[in-house]
């Protein structure tokens, strides 16, 4: 059986698949609009209460985030797909949980096996997930810290794919900017100026 790895998607997706419709935008994510934005998109995709409740106050926890995902893997492996746990990884600064999910299982299309892993995301993780990798108090001083090193290069990239973005751009228009340009099918300027590196 092939397995997908994934060590923890960020920003761009919740979980290996997801897209479309259900795609969480990052300009709806980034710290300008913070979790109220993101808890408004939770809604409107069917978020499950748990990860309601924990948009719903000022701050994300270790513990809601973690919750949300182990109801998301319960949720993956009811359905009879499989889930490999990998442990907590603190490469990027602050703990995030690594996991593995099958690419096909019994009874499942390829296909298939991606949309029903998306909608359990969707459903109980992925939300908590951008929040904690996003707007925890634990990514923040590190994702500033990571956007201080990459924003020049990530302008020349856009530049590149042919986007007429001005030298003070904020944020939110590079990285939805960015992440148009993947949506397309285009060149992923993110991987390319090592955003997602420690």
């Amino acid at each position: 059986m092939r397995i997908i790895i994934l060590v923890v998607v960020v920003l761009v997706a919740g979980c290996a698949g997801s897209g479309g419709d259900d795609a969480t935008t990052l300009s709806s994510v980034l710290p300008g609009e913070g979790i109220p934005g993101l808890f408004e998109e939770a809604k409107a995709a069917g978020a499950d209460e748990h990860q309601l409740a924990a948009l719903g106050d000022s701050a994300i926890t270790f513990d809601e985030y973690e919750t949300g995902m182990q109801r998301a893997f319960t949720c993956i492996r009811d359905a009879g797909i499989d889930v490999v746990e990998l442990g907590i990884d603190e490469s990027r600064g602050f703990p995030l949980l690594g996991y593995a999910v099958a690419a096909s299982a019994p009874g499942f299309t390829e296909d298939e096996t991606v949309a029903v892993t998306t909608d359990c995301m969707v459903r109980f993780g992925k939300f908590v997930d951008l929040a904690w990798q996003i707007l925890s108090d634990e990514s923040v001083e590190v994702n500033d810290a990571r956007w201080d090193r990459v924003r020049a290069p990530l302008l020349e990239c856009l530049a590149e794919a042919g986007e007429d973005l001005p030298t003070d751009a904020s944020r939110t228009e590079l990285l939805a900017s960015a992440q148009q340009i993947m949506d397309s099918g285009g060149v992923d300027c993110l991987t390319e100026v090592d955003f997602f590196g420690s």
